[in-house]
């Protein structure tokens, strides 16, 4: 779990008012937890957050009850938006969590997939993306299986592109990986492309880019 953000000046609180709204925008519904608790579902326009009096305040109204939280530090997760808040005279602190239904859902079935199922859809994603962010780039080769070498590498998806006449090599690591494979993300990376450089099938007379991503 990552470390909350934790509010302060009025720089900090409109920044975490605009990451909050934007992180939340597209949801149709989000289910509400204090603490380990469903307290209720909120439609998109059964809560909001504003900044009064140099504070970050999550409202939410639903039949028959209304309650108004101070957010004092905030983390916004894969479906989730977790948010340490005060309320009332008490003061004392507690954990709210909003929940988007659907991405949660989908998170948890990605993460019951087999490893290999889900290094061939993030290597299918990493594609899309970098494609769609490099005008001109093509993928010539992705790989997501073992490879010959006792390396490692094999735990990784791999691409071979081409841009701007260049070729890319590309490593990546999703996020439902053990840790140790994210660490070692920039060393299978260096290994791949050794074995690249030495492979009889490169034909290309220029030294190739490596890029990696998490």
């Amino acid at each position: 779990m990552r470390v909350m953000k934790t509010l302060g000046d009025n720089e900090e609180l409109a920044e975490a008012r605009y990451e909050i709204e934007r992180a939340t925008i597209d949801c149709a519904e989000l289910s509400l937890f204090i603490g380990d608790v469903q307290a209720a579902t909120l439609a998109r326009g059964n809560f909001e957050f504003g900044v009064e009096w140099g504070k970050l305040i999550f409202a939410w109204w639903d039949e028959g009850v209304s309650q108004s939280w101070r957010v004092t530090a905030y983390e916004i997760d894969r479906g989730e938006l977790r948010l340490q808040a005060t309320r009332g005279m008490a003061r004392e602190t507690t954990l709210l969590t909003l929940r988007d239904p659907a991405k949660w859902r989908e998170m948890r079935g990605r993460e019951n997939l087999p490893p290999g199922e889900r290094r061939r859809r993030y290597a299918e994603t990493l594609s899309r993306l970098i494609t769609k962010s490099f005008n001109g780039a093509r993928v010539e080769r992705l790989t997501t299986g073992s490879s010959r070498s006792r390396s490692g590498v094999g735990r990784y998806a791999r691409l071979v592109l081409k841009s701007d006449g260049e070729t890319v090599l590309a490593i990546g690591v999703n996020e439902a990986d053990l840790q140790a494979d994210v660490d070692g993300v920039v060393a299978a990376g260096l290994v791949g492309l050794a074995a690249f450089l030495a492979s009889p099938t490169d034909q290309s007379n220029q030294s190739p880019l490596l890029r990696s991503f998490d």
